[in-house]
């Protein structure tokens, strides 16, 4: 099983939170055996089981809270640096509900992405492929639907580069920056 921390940067009504917990029950591509946990509050037992239906409504202490303020919390609390994180846990990536998930039942899938050269290292070389390519060390977000959230979720954990990398051409996105799954 393959699981995921959930954080919530909005007061998101339970019953949104029950449609991305549904999205994963019942996924529309075979992406293994895929779970939420909600992270509620900043002082929660450090991890829940997969969170299941129905979630009712709660006051997030993650309020307007920034991807890099959420992983900065994430890599203090929810790393394999600490002897009981669990295999089945994702320590580099995580997910994000925000006040746009509640209109349009997308979110964000955040992973920290590790770049191997300096954009001025690529320039150097002049390889104009790996320039085009290029992305900065740090969290790097995708939106998807809740319904593509299962096997983004699951795989970037593995294949950072071929969601964060491979995909980031304009075809690959509605205009309003949701990816598109191939």
């Amino acid at each position: 099983m393959s699981k995921t921390l959930l954080f919530c940067t909005a007061n998101v009504p339970g019953k949104v939170i029950d449609e991305l917990l549904e999205a994963a029950t019942n996924p529309t591509v075979d992406c293994g055996d895929f779970r939420w946990s909600l992270v509620r509050t900043r002082d929660q037992a450090p991890l829940d089981d997969p969170t299941t239906a129905p979630v009712g409504d709660f006051e997030t202490s993650f309020l307007n809270a920034s991807i890099d303020e959420i992983g900065v919390y994430f890599n203090t609390r929810y790393t394999r640096e600490f002897p009981d994180y669990p295999a089945d846990w994702s320590s580099k990536s995580f997910a994000v509900l925000d006040e746009r998930s509640i209109e349009d039942k997308t979110l964000l899938i955040v992973r920290w992405w590790q770049q191997d050269q300096s954009l001025e290292e690529l320039q150097e070389i002049r390889d104009e492929w790996l320039i085009g390519r290029y992305k900065p060390t740090g969290w790097q977000s995708l939106r998807v639907t809740f319904e593509d959230s299962p096997q983004v979720g699951s795989s970037i954990e593995l294949s950072p580069s071929a969601y964060l990398v491979d995909l980031q051409g304009p075809e690959n996105f509605t205009d309003d920056g949701v990816l598109i799954m191939p």
